[in-house]
């Protein structure tokens, strides 16, 4: 089981139109994709600082003259370290964006997140101060 949170617009009255669901744990999206992720998730400081990391990893792997397997390495540990922050930055990014954490759901997956949350929502719906 994958757990999800639940970040809510705070200043949505349509709850079910601002509703984002992020799960925890490693993102083989920024793992893949970096920028090209962080661009689609709307990030848009995240995507500058890998690309500013990704420069600084290519002007040391340089000045180092590594090996092509030593480059291969710090690249692909660059990579992962991204995949496994790329979620949490994710939730910054919406908490940022006035975006509330409002549950934590636990599901098969994203489709079954969003059943069991709506249902849950439905059944006890959520009321703003």
């Amino acid at each position: 089981m994958r757990l999800y949170t639940v970040h809510i617009r705070r200043t949505s009255r349509d709850t079910d139109r601002d509703v984002v669901l992020v799960r925890e744990g490693f993102s083989w999206g920024a793992f893949l994709f970096t920028v090209l992720w962080a661009l689609w998730r709307r990030m848009w400081l995240a995507a500058l600082l890998i690309v500013l990391g990704g420069l600084v990893l290519d002007s040391i792997v340089a000045l180092a003259e590594l090996d092509p397997v030593s480059e291969t390495v710090l690249s692909l540990a660059y990579a992962l370290y991204i995949g496994f922050a790329g979620n949490d930055w994710h939730r910054g990014s919406l908490a940022r964006r006035g975006y509330e954490e409002q549950a934590v759901v636990g599901a098969a997956d994203l489709g079954d997140a969003e059943r069991r949350y709506f249902g849950e929502a439905v059944a006890a719906p959520l009321v703003s101060a």
